[in-house]
C-alpha cells in the first residue's frame, strides 16, 4: 500500500474533500452524484453489448465499441471524483482522464467518417416504404406461385382425362412428360417412360432409323415433313405387339433448343371396323349383285353417284354409257315420277320416313319404260346430322307391277261380282222367304207337325243362307272396302265394339273386364272394331248353360306391336281342333247348340293378316276356357316390308 501510495505521489497531496470543507452535505452531494453517473456510465456500455451480440447486422460495430469505451472511462473518471473525496488519486484520475480525451478524439474521429456514410443510409420511412413494397411484391409472388400450381395441377388433370396420349420430348428425344392415356395406350408407366427416348420405347425396330434420321434433320435444318401433320403410323407396346395409331406432332424452338408434343390415339378399333365395314360392303355387294338387283352408292356432299353394273345392265346400258351424276337417274325417270320420287327423297333426308322407298318408271335405252323399287339408307351424316352418304338397290319390279294391274282388274271383277252377289242372289231369298211366310200364315191351323217342321226348316234354310251371303261379302271387303290404315285410337275402337256388343252383354247377363294398354297404332279402324266385336262376341257367345260368361280384355304393348288378348271361362276347345278354327266355314259346335256361319274367326284371321300381325288361340280344352290373342304392329309393317 505504502508502495502504491508512493507511485501515485498521494502522500504529498490533500484530498478533495478538503476543497469541500467537510461539509457533509455537499460532500456526498458530489459522492451520490458521482457514483449514479457512474451506474448509468457503467449500464449503457452493457447494453450496448447486448445490442451488438444480438443484432449482428448492425451497421459500424466498431464506432459503437468505441463509444462504449468512451462510456466506460467517462464512468470511470466519476468514479474517481468520488474516491479523491478522501483519497487523493489526482494521478490516476488524470491518466484516466487522458485515457478518455485519447478515445473521445479517436470516436470524434470516426464519427466525422461515418457521418456522411450514415446519412446515406434509407431513412425509417423509406425503409418502410421498401419493406411494404417488398412485401407487395412478396404477396404477388405468393399469388402467382399460387396460380401457376394450380395451372400446372389443371394441365396435368387435362393431359390426364385427354382422350389421346400425350407426350413431350426435350431436343435429344428424350420424354419429358408422359400422360395417362399414353400408360394405357403404350403399357408404360410415367415412371417407366420419363426420361427414355422415344425411339427406344415406343417406335418399333424396323423404324427407328429413320425416326432418328428425321429427328437429327429437322433439329439442324427444322425442315420436317412430320411437325404438324397428322400420320398414321405403326406403335410399339411394353408387350412388343404392334398396333396402328394416330401421330400429331408439334415443335417448339426456345433459345436454339426444340422441344416436341405428341399426339396419340390408337385406331384399332377403328381400322378393325373399317375392315369390317369394307367387308360388308363387299358381301353387301355380291349378294345385291348375286340376286339380280342393282346398286347404287350416292355421295350426296359431291353430287356423285356410283352405279354398279347390274344397275346399268337392267336398263340396257353399257358400263361406259352412264356416268356418275345424280342426273343419270334423274333425267331417266317417267316425267309424272320424276316429281314424286324426289319428294320422296327429301322426305327422308327430313327424317319423315325411316328409309327411301319409291316406286316409280325408269326409261330403258331402246326407249321403252320398267317399273323399279327403288330403297335405301344413309350410311353417314355430318356434325348437323345431314345425310353425306346413301346406298340402296334398284330393283326391277315391272311383272310385278303388270301382275298388280291384272290382280287391281281381278278385284274389280270380283267386287262387280260380289255386288251381284248381294243383290241378286238375296233377292230370290227374299222372295222364297216371303213366300213361305204367306204359305205358313195362309195354312195355320191347318198343317200337322211334320208339315210345320219342313215349312221351319225351309224358312231357317233360307235366313242361314243369307246370313252366309252376308258374311261372305264381309270377308271379301276386307282391305278393299273397310277404310284405309290411319293412325287411330285402339282404346276407341275397342269402345265401339264394346257398344255394338252392349245387346248381347245385357241378354246373356255377362261381365267384361278392360285393362292394360291401348296405344295408338296404325291400322283400318273399322276392320279394327270388327275383329275385336267379333273376338269378345264370341267369348260371350259360347259359354255353358246357367253360367253368365266372364270375359276379360287385355291389351299389352310389347316388341313394338300391340298384342290383345281376350280370355273366358266358356266351353274352351280342344287342343287337336284348333287347326280348324280360322278356316272359313269350319264350325266345332253344332247349329242346334250355337248359331253362327262359320265365317267370323276366318274374317278374324284376314284382317290380322292385312295389317302385318298374327292370331292364334290357347285352351287346356273342353270346358277349361279359352284365350284368343291378335298381334298388330303399331307402325305400318306391311308397307315398310
Amino acid at each position: 500500500m505504502q508502495a502504491l501510495i508512493d507511485f501515485f505521489g498521494i502522500k504529498d497531496l490533500i484530498p478533495h474533500g478538503y476543497c469541500l470543507s467537510w461539509s457533509p452535505l455537499l460532500l456526498w452531494l458530489n459522492v451520490i452524484s458521482d457514483l449514479l453517473i457512474t451506474l448509468a456510465y457503467y449500464s449503457i456500455p452493457l447494453t450496448l453489448v447486448y445490442f451488438l451480440r444480438r443484432r449482428k447486422d448492425l451497421p459500424y460495430p466498431a464506432l459503437v465499441a468505441l463509444f462504449a469505451a468512451f462510456i466506460v472511462a467517462c464512468g470511470t473518471t466519476h468514479l474517481l471524483s468520488a474516491i479523491t473525496i478522501w483519497i487523493p488519486l489526482y494521478w490516476l484520475d488524470g491518466v484516466l482522464k487522458g485515457i478518455t480525451a485519447i478515445i473521445s478524439l479517436i470516436a470524434a474521429t470516426l464519427m466525422l467518417w461515418v457521418v456522411p456514410r450514415a446519412l446515406s443510409l434509407p431513412t425509417i420511412a423509406e425503409l418502410q416504404a421498401e419493406i411494404q413494397q417488398r412485401k407487395i411484391a412478396e404477396q404477388a409472388l405468393h399469388t402467382a406461385n399460387i396460380e401457376l400450381q394450380e395451372n400446372v395441377v389443371r394441365t396435368r388433370l387435362l393431359m390426364d382425362s385427354a382422350l389421346d396420349g400425350i407426350i413431350t420430348m426435350d431436343h435429344d428425344g428424350k420424354i419429358m412428360t408422359w400422360n395417362t392415356q399414353a400408360e394405357h395406350i403404350f403399357g408404360y408407366s410415367s415412371e417407366q417412360a420419363l426420361g427414355s427416348k422415344v425411339a427406344d420405347l415406343i417406335v418399333p425396330p424396323d423404324y427407328r432409323e429413320k425416326h432418328q434420321q428425321g429427328l437429327l434433320r429437322f433439329v439442324t435444318t427444322g425442315v420436317s415433313n412430320v411437325i404438324g401433320t397428322r400420320l398414321e403410323v405403326i406403335g410399339l407396346r411394353a408387350d412388343n405387339s404392334e398396333f396402328p395409331m394416330e401421330l400429331a406432332i408439334d415443335a417448339l424452338e426456345i433459345e436454339g433448343r426444340y422441344f416436341f408434343s405428341a399426339f396419340v390415339r390408337d385406331i384399332t378399333e377403328r381400322k378393325q371396323m373399317e375392315n369390317a365395314l369394307r367387308e360388308s360392303e363387299y358381301r353387301w355387294k355380291f349378294a345385291v349383285e348375286g340376286s339380280g338387283d342393282g346398286l347404287w352408292d350416292w355421295n350426296v356432299a359431291e353430287g356423285t353417284v356410283f352405279f354398279s353394273k347390274r344397275w346399268k345392265e337392267m336398263l340396257g346400258f353399257n358400263e361406259d354409257e352412264v356416268g356418275n351424276s345424280l342426273d343419270e337417274w334423274e333425267k331417266r325417270i317417267h316425267p309424272d315420277d320424276r316429281a314424286p320420287a324426289q319428294a320422296t327423297v327429301r322426305a327422308y333426308f327430313d327424317g319423315q320416313t325411316p328409309t327411301y322407298h319409291s316406286e316409280h318408271r325408269v326409261k330403258c335405252k331402246d326407249g321403252n319404260w320398267k317399273w323399279i323399287l327403288d330403297r335405301g339408307i344413309v350410311v353417314s351424316r355430318d356434325a348437323e346430322g345431314k345425310p353425306l352418304r346413301l346406298i340402296g338397290t334398284h330393283t326391277d319390279i315391272t311383272q310385278r307391277k303388270y301382275t298388280e294391274a291384272e290382280l287391281t282388274r281381278s278385284n274389280a271383277e270380283l267386287e262387280q261380282f260380289a255386288y251381284a252377289a248381294s243383290h241378286d242372289m238375296r233377292q230370290p231369298l227374299r222372295m222364297v222367304t216371303s213366300y213361305l211366310s204367306l204359305i205358313e200364315n195362309a195354312l195355320a191351323g191347318t198343317l200337322n207337325e211334320e208339315n210345320q217342321q219342313c215349312l221351319d226348316f225351309a224358312m231357317n234354310g233360307a235366313k242361314r243362307m243369307d246370313a252366309m251371303i252376308l258374311s261372305l261379302l264381309d270377308y271379301s271387303r276386307v282391305g278393299r272396302k273397310s277404310e284405309a290404315k290411319t293412325r287411330i285410337s285402339s282404346k276407341a275402337s275397342l269402345d265401339e265394339a264394346l257398344a255394338f256388343l252392349n245387346p248381347e252383354l245385357c241378354a246373356c247377363a255377362g261381365d267384361i273386364k278392360v285393362g292394360g294398354e291401348w296405344p295408338e297404332l296404325f291400322a283400318s279402324r273399322d276392320e279394327l272394331t270388327c275383329l275385336l266385336q267379333n273376338l269378345i262376341g264370341n267369348a260371350l257367345k259360347y259359354h255353358s248353360e246357367n253360367q253368365p260368361p266372364q270375359v276379360e280384355v287385355c291389351g299389352m304393348v310389347t316388341a313394338q306391336a300391340l298384342r290383345v288378348e281376350v280370355r273366358d271361362q266358356g266351353i274352351g276347345i280342344e287342343p287337336s281342333h284348333m287347326d280348324r278354327l280360322f278356316k272359313v266355314f269350319s264350325r266345332l259346335q253344332a247349329r242346334s247348340r250355337f248359331e253362327g256361319t262359320g265365317i267370323g274367326l276366318a274374317l278374324c284371321r284376314k284382317i290380322v293378316e292385312h295389317h302385318g300381325g298374327r292370331i292364334g288361340v290357347e285352351s287346356a280344352g273342353e270346358g277349361q276356357g279359352c284365350v284368343f290373342w291378335f298381334e298388330l304392329p303399331l307402325v305400318d309393317s306391311v308397307h315398310d316390308a
